[in-house]
């Protein structure tokens, strides 16, 4: 089955944006990203990536030779990540797949970081979310349906640890608990946790989180529709919600002080 899809996210610093049927790329820009060509691409602060993203998502379908019309999913970045990112992603694509009536397919960025992992076995990634505080999840690769290999031989995940928000004390705890885990961290975490330095990787880099978003979305619109299942009812747009995990940050000030803080 291969699907027109569109995918975007700006749960991050960045933008990412792909077009994609099959899980073939058609159109891409990502205008924040950690791979290679990082240097080659234009950068954006957030409040540019989320102003960007309608006109990106329109300049892409131009380039694919599509119109909107022609998209037969979305599958969109519910974070977690910064509170306004998140919540921009969601709400446009919660509007585009009531528009368009189109099955929307949300991906965490946990998800996203953990598809490419060196190991097929399961694996925990850990990413930063403040300087006490990081995101945690495992998943493992599963084999998806029979005719998946013409999708590129994409493949789902199962989720073995669901999404947290865990202190750097709590995290310690969890590895005592799971000494045979390989967890692969962002690097500028690595150094907090020397002790456990041989169970401990460097998280490899995401080119493009649309394009990754894609390949998960592909494969659970495919699973559902050899199932026999109707894809709007399957990824119905009104049930998408961000992924938070954490309360927004707020800046108060004191006098001459500055503080950030969370809300619950």
């Amino acid at each position: 089955m291969k699907l027109c899809l569109l995918s975007f996210d700006t749960s991050g610093p960045g933008l990412s944006v792909s077009i994609s049927r099959g899980g073939e790329v058609l159109a891409q820009s990502d205008h924040d990203s950690d791979g290679p060509e990082k240097a080659d691409r234009p950068k954006a602060d957030r409040q540019e990536s989320v102003s960007m993203l309608m006109p990106t998502i329109d300049t892409l379908v131009r380039q694919a030779g599509l119109a909107k019309k022609e998209l037969q999913a979305i599958a969109v970045g519910v974070g977690p990540g910064g509170f306004t990112g998140v919540r921009v992603a969601v709400v446009t694509g919660r509007t585009l797949a009531q528009a368009l009536k189109l099955p929307l397919v949300p991906v965490n960025s946990l998800e996203v970081m953990s598809y490419d992992l060196p190991s097929a076995e399961a694996g925990g990634v850990i990413k930063e979310a403040s300087k006490s505080h990081c995101f945690v999840a495992r998943y493992e690769a599963v084999a998806g349906a029979h005719d998946l290999n013409v999708l590129h031989d994409l493949h789902d995940l199962r989720t073995v640890q669901a999404p947290a928000y865990l202190t750097t004390e709590a995290l310690s705890s969890v590895f005592e608990k799971e000494p045979e885990t390989i967890w692969y961290l962002e690097e500028r975490l690595l150094d907090r946790f020397p002790q456990y330095a041989q169970r401990l990787r460097p998280l490899p880099s995401v080119n493009n989180i649309a394009v990754s978003q894609a390949k998960i979305a592909h494969v659970r619109l495919s699973l559902k529709a050899d199932e026999g299942q109707d894809l709007l009812a399957a990824f119905p747009y009104q049930t998408v919600q961000p992924l938070y995990l954490r309360g927004a940050s707020v800046t108060l000030k004191k006098g001459d002080v500055i503080e950030r803080v969370e809300t619950h």
